[in-house]
């Protein structure tokens, strides 16, 4: 008789954007302009993120991003 053998459930790896959820962030575009605010990743939309830019929030595609750094606290 063989032992039934239980396999937990697999991690999802966390995409690049995900790793930057509900943190301060520096956005460069492809253009060139510059944009701080807190990055919010969705699960529905795999192909934009949310910046809570200026008190309201940018649908930006991930495309269109040349450059993300997280911001330090004391800058």
């Amino acid at each position: 008789m063989q032992k039934e053998v239980k396999i937990g459930k697999k991690r999802k790896a966390k995409g690049y954007f995900e790793r930057f959820n509900h943190l301060e962030v520096c956005i460069t575009l492809i253009t060139g302009e510059k944009m701080i605010g807190k990055l919010h990743t969705n699960t529905y939309n795999k192909y934009d993120v949310l910046l809570e830019f200026n008190g309201r929030r940018i649908l930006i595609p991930k495309h269109s991003i040349s450059y993300l750094a997280e911001v330090e606290k004391g800058e």
